[in-house]
């Protein structure tokens, strides 16, 4: 039999020579390093990001507000929706699209 050495601690040696990984109960490790490595969102930053997001050449308003929409996840707005309709009705670029929004709004 092969003996082990200190660095193959998570390998067990077997008659015929070859190493075998052991199976370890390290869930909490891989639970830990995933945490660890998880991405943090930077509400700053996505607020930033979805402040100059104007719409797009040849794009319409559902489109814009879908980006809105996607980008506000990151936002951490506590009432987004009004946020995403009052950012949707500022950087519209057709004027005849920018009052019916307006209009529809409830006072």
């Amino acid at each position: 039999m092969k003996t082990l050495n200190k660095h193959f601690k998570n390998k067990v040696n077997v008659p015929n020579g070859r190493y075998v990984l052991r199976k370890r109960a390290d869930g909490d490790k891989v639970k830990t390093l995933n945490k660890h490595f998880k991405n943090k969102a930077n509400v700053p930053y996505g607020r930033c990001v979805l402040r100059t997001n104007d719409q797009r050449d040849k794009e319409i308003v559902d489109q814009l507000i879908t980006r809105l929409r996607q980008q506000g996840v990151y936002c951490d707005f506590i009432k987004q929706d009004e946020l995403i309709r009052d950012h949707a009705i500022e950087k519209n670029t057709s004027h005849k699209i920018r009052v019916k929004l307006l209009e529809r709004v409830k006072t």
